[in-house]
Order: C-alpha cells, then sequence, then structure tokens
C-alpha cells in the first residue's frame, strides 16, 4: 500500500445548515482566512485520502486502503489508473478518512 502523511482540509461549518445558502468555503490545506463568503466558521479537518474498493457499506477504514494521499485529485488521479476488473461490481472510490 503506498502511504502519506496525514494532511488537513478546510470546510464552512454552516454548509449542511437549511438556509445558509448554496456557496460555502472549502479546500485543502489551512484556511487563509477565518470565515467563509457565508460568513460562516470554517473549520479544519485532520486526516487523509484513501483509495478503496468500493463495498457499498459506507464504512471505509484506513488499514482497508489501496494507497493513501495528501490531496484529493491525487487519489482520484490513481483511482482511475488503476481500475481493474477484479476490484468487483462497484471500482475504486476515494473517501476522506479523518486521523
Amino acid at each position: 500500500m503506498r502511504t502519506a502523511h496525514v494532511t488537513s482540509r478546510h470546510d464552512c461549518a454552516l454548509r449542511l445548515t437549511p438556509g445558509s445558502g448554496h456557496r460555502h468555503t472549502h479546500g485543502e490545506g489551512r484556511p487563509t482566512r477565518k470565515r467563509c463568503v457565508c460568513g460562516g466558521e470554517l473549520v479544519t479537518h485532520t486526516g487523509i485520502w484513501g483509495v478503496f474498493v468500493w463495498t457499498g457499506r459506507g464504512d471505509y477504514r484506513l488499514p482497508d486502503a489501496l494507497a493513501t494521499f495528501r490531496r484529493g485529485a491525487q487519489a482520484s488521479a490513481y483511482a482511475d489508473a488503476h481500475v481493474t476488473p477484479d476490484h468487483g461490481h462497484g471500482g475504486l472510490v476515494v473517501r476522506w478518512v479523518s486521523a
């Protein structure tokens, strides 16, 4: 398994709140400001991006990852390049795993 160091990403604390609008700040790494474009607080999460065989259960654990990455785009590129018939009916998925 290819492994990467733990990293961080951020998003708006109000992004799932009904009535808070559709535009919210999010990204990889630490935020460069304290507030979202909607005025909500930006929350930082620590974890890692993992590439997993899709099982449909939704419980993705870090030891089950085929590879891990610091950036979501890198994980997506790896998943796209390594899709094979032996990965079952669901193929590969990229998921954020909290540290």
